[in-house]
């Protein structure tokens, strides 16, 4: 396996640190691998995921979002799923453009980086061949009454704090929230064509419980849904579970 960094600049900008791990052999095709919120490319399930899919045969691209907690330029506390959709948008229109890229294209994220992945692969839906969705948000609509609570709390005081690399918590501005309203994978499942593959995992949250995501799967034309027990939001000591499980059945 062959590791290297690049950089490049968005559509406004801003830097994208991004990293290509090559396999040994002729790529199986190409795995853009997205992080959650206040997450980055060099996160311990991120590395362990992208090693094993290296391993496997594909060559797989991670990015730190433009404005994401270890962007270059980042201002984390203005950061908008939007612009994380558009990051994704500007790293594909990029490396497609690489000698090095090899086909087909497969999304896997994580967290917000699901949803992130679903949106894309709705609006762009001839580009992706497979996608895979890692304990996603759904929507806000599938926030239970304290969940609710919380967002009214943040909009009234807008002192909302993610956690982020180092143990840190970061600070995240109102207009985040009322930006991720308008997402609903729900609303963008119909559309993907794509065969797709959502994990979940047991101890994860109502928002992100595996009964929203059994619910989520159920728009999709091509969905299988798996649920890894004992695992929490990161999968912490389940990464090497999670990776194996989204190998068994991409190949």
């Amino acid at each position: 396996m062959k590791k290297k960094d690049f950089t490049f600049k968005n559509r406004n900008g801003k830097r994208i640190s991004a990293t290509l791990r090559e396999p040994a052999g002729e790529a199986r095709g190409t795995i853009i691998l997205l992080h959650g919120l206040g997450g980055w490319k060099e996160q311990p399930l991120l590395v362990i995921m992208a090693d094993a899919f290296c391993h496997a045969g594909f060559q797989v691209v991670t990015f730190d979002a433009a404005d994401g907690a270890k962007g270059p330029d980042a201002d984390f506390r203005m950061s908008t799923v939007t612009g994380y959709q558009e990051d994704l948008e500007d790293v594909v229109s990029y490396i497609k453009n690489e000698d090095w890229f090899a086909g087909p294209l497969i999304l896997v994220g994580h967290s917000l980086g699901g949803t992130i992945a679903i949106r894309y692969a709705r609006m762009h839906s001839s580009m992706v061949t497979k996608l895979v969705a890692c304990a996603p948000a759904v929507s806000w609509k599938s926030a239970n009454a304290l969940t609710i609570a919380l967002g009214l709390w943040w909009i009234a005081l807008n002192k909302n704090k993610t956690p982020g690399p180092d143990h840190k918590w970061l600070p995240l501005d109102k207009t985040w929230l009322f930006d991720f309203m308008k997402f609903n994978s729900k609303r963008d499942a119909p559309y993907i064509s794509a065969p797709t593959l959502i994990v979940s995992a047991s101890k994860d949250d109502s928002l992100l419980s595996a009964k929203a995501h059994f619910s989520l799967g159920k728009w999709f034309p091509n969905a299988t849904n798996v649920v890894i027990p004992g695992a929490n939001h990161v999968f912490w000591k389940y990464e090497r579970k999670l990776a194996d499980t989204i190998l068994e059945w991409l190949t």
